[in-house]
């Protein structure tokens, strides 16, 4: 008997609106803490609607940015999506690549041809798609801006027939909307720059080998206040892509461990020995992840114990990409689903209608976005209160 409502259970949670039921071999198998096979619950499940869907006519870039309103991304050209109802603003079609946004700027990179070296940085107004202001650098490979400070890691030199491209970080000084000033470059040979993060005086910036592209290599330490590179680590296999960081320590993920160094000098605070399915994330001095098992682990940042671990084996779950931590709780983005779960981690709820690989969450609305479309779901900001253990979800 209590296959029947199992059945009707997972059709409350796995169907979204318009979607059918899957089939019976791709439906979640919910356990009770004891794997009875009951579920224990003390509330309704409620799953988030979807507001609206934006469809592109062309695969692109999954990456979205939200500011003043509007959702930025990169599809076969730049778009810019009211974020009140999905309606394409403006598109500009010779924009690709990398962007931020600061002050109504879009900063990004245009190119007027199939060739590299015709490629320039542009600053473009998020009002209307115009481009305001141009500045001739190769290949931008990303951004960061503090302080009306521009941050822009790309190519050093360019050439047809070089096969290793020296990089460099410049900063610029943003001194209105149609202009910038340069104030130091500082140059790595024979790596690439990728993602980037702050504090204080010193800019992280993690290290790609330039003979084997995407396999990050290490750190750098650059001083924002004159461009010199204090430190760098080079011994290190990187996996991450987002840099968090405190005033003590960087944290990042390598394909067996965890680890935390200090931001002075680049030497080991701790290392826990796990290999994780996402980046870390920082809140509170804790910092949280997936570990290959499939558990959600709560870890000290000062210290590197563990805090807290879920008790969902999350492991059958593949492809997850990020977490993201709110005042409102934990949401966990893989390529299948969204999940989202209270701070005693507890689940409130899962939806499974569309693909994402990228999320935005601000003011109770979730962002999403794929290589082919942009959604904007309302969070119910209902607890199911599911004391219970997931043990799979199929794709």
């Amino acid at each position: 008997m209590y296959k029947y409502y199992l059945f009707l259970l997972i059709a409350v949670i796995c169907t979204g609106e318009g979607r059918s039921l899957p089939e019976p071999s791709t439906a979640i198998r919910c356990f009770g803490n004891q794997r009875t096979g009951y579920i224990n619950q003390a509330g309704p499940i409620s799953q988030p609607s979807l507001s609206w869907l934006y469809e592109s006519p062309r695969n692109g870039n999954s990456h979205i940015l939200l500011a003043d309103g509007r959702l930025i991304m990169i599809h076969d050209g730049m778009l810019c999506i009211d974020s009140r109802d999905g309606e394409n603003l403006w598109t500009s079609p010779q924009i690709f690549g990398p962007f931020a946004i600061s002050d109504g700027v879009v900063y990004s990179q245009h190119r007027d041809s199939l060739v590299y070296a015709d490629t320039e940085l542009v600053g473009i107004d998020i009002e209307t798609g115009e481009i305001i202001w141009r500045w001739d650098l190769k290949e931008v490979r990303n951004f960061l801006i503090a302080d009306s400070i521009l941050y822009v890691s790309c190519k050093s030199t360019w050439s047809r027939t070089a096969s290793i491209y020296p990089d460099k970080v410049i900063a610029m000084k943003i001194t209105n909307l149609r202009n910038v000033v340069p104030l130091w470059e500082c140059e790595l040979s024979e790596y690439r720059m990728n993602s980037m993060s702050l504090i204080d005086t010193v800019l992280f910036a993690s290290l790609e080998d330039s003979g084997s592209p995407y396999l990050s290599e290490g750190i750098a330490a650059i001083s924002t206040l004159s461009g010199d590179l204090l430190w760098r680590i080079e011994r290190d296999s990187i996996t991450s892509r987002f840099l968090p960081i405190t005033e003590e320590a960087l944290f990042f993920r390598l394909p067996d461990s965890l680890k935390a160094v200090s931001i002075i000098d680049g030497s080991l605070i701790w290392a826990i020995p796990d290999s994780l399915l996402c980046d870390p994330v920082l809140r509170e001095g804790s910092l949280f992840y997936l570990s290959a098992d499939g558990e959600l682990v709560e870890v000290s940042a000062s210290t590197g114990a563990e805090i807290d671990s879920s008790n969902m084996p999350l492991g059958t779950l593949q492809n997850w990409s990020t977490i993201s931590l709110t005042n409102n709780g934990i949401y966990i983005l893989s390529g299948r689903c969204i999940l989202k779960l209270d701070y005693n981690l507890i689940l409130e709820w899962i939806y499974s209608r569309f693909n994402a690989s990228s999320l935005i969450i601000h003011e109770g609305n979730l962002y999403l976005s794929s290589s082919a479309r942009l959604f904007c779901l309302s969070d119910p900001f209902t607890k199911c209160y599911l004391q219970q253990v997931w043990n799979s979800i199929s794709p």
